[in-house]
């Protein structure tokens, strides 16, 4: 009978350290991850803890991929443009909300690396489990109806040349 009492609160106490490292364990990203492996890990794993454990008014921006045929597959997020993290992707589509409306519109879609350098002074990198993300803020002196003439509209995005 004494020994149960030693193996109950020690399987306990192994089942919540594992419990607690389990994010850790399996959203890990891992360098022979495929795109599609990186987005789920990110998705299943890292959103829910940052969207859990981060305390100021931040949004996490989930990552989906896509299948471009013979060009392969790309990533993507949505930016609301309020701050927000952002996973390292290809492709950023950003939206506004309508003024008429409580709902978004997609304005366009710009490469990631284009969008880090016009945002280059409000966006902060820095790697979690392997995932790179960016905290990021709208630059207010960046005119986003200016900016939205030069996007990818989203319509024509999927199968179309990107490079403007």
């Amino acid at each position: 009978m004494s020994a149960l009492y030693i193996a109950l609160p020690l399987v306990f106490t192994v089942g919540l350290i594992f419990w607690r490292l389990r994010p850790y364990i399996y959203g890990r990203r891992r360098p022979a991850d495929s795109l599609l492996d990186r987005a789920d890990r990110w998705n299943r794993y890292v959103k829910p803890l940052l969207e859990k454990t981060i305390t100021e008014e931040l949004l996490v921006a989930k990552m989906m991929v896509f299948d471009e045929g013979k060009d392969g597959q790309h990533s993507m997020c949505t930016w609301s443009l309020a701050p927000s993290i952002l996973p390292q992707t290809d492709y950023v589509a950003l939206a506004r909300e309508r003024e008429d409306r409580p709902e978004f519109e997609v304005l366009g879609v710009i490469a990631f690396e284009e969008l880090r350098g016009l945002c280059a002074l409000y966006m902060q990198g820095q790697s979690i489990w392997g995932h790179m993300m960016w905290t990021s803020l709208w630059p207010k002196e960046l005119d986003l109806d200016t900016l939205a003439a030069d996007l990818l509209p989203l319509a024509q995005f999927r199968g179309a040349d990107t490079e403007k």
